[in-house]
């Protein structure tokens, strides 16, 4: 009794967000940011500065998305670059 499982699923169709230069490199500096701070905690205790720069890069990763002027995205761009 209670032994066995049934699963049953289903495929179904949805849109997808492709992945962009930008948001990969904002996921990029958002998962490094997390090891850097996963790694205060070991013992013993690494000795390395760093600051979390997630909410900046955030910032420029939606001026980049949502921006019409050229001029305006590569400003961004560049500094999200900065940050990474």
């Amino acid at each position: 009794m209670g032994r066995k499982i049934r699963i049953d699923s289903t495929a179904v169709e949805t849109d997808i967000h492709h992945p962009t230069d930008s948001t990969l490199l904002c996921d990029g500096i958002r998962v490094i940011t997390r090891w850097l701070s996963a790694g205060r905690e070991l013992s013993p205790q690494p000795v390395y500065p760093f600051s979390d720069h997630t909410r900046a890069a955030k910032k420029r990763l939606m001026v980049i998305l949502n921006t019409r002027k050229e001029k305006v995205r590569l400003a961004a761009y560049r500094e999200l670059l900065s940050y990474a």
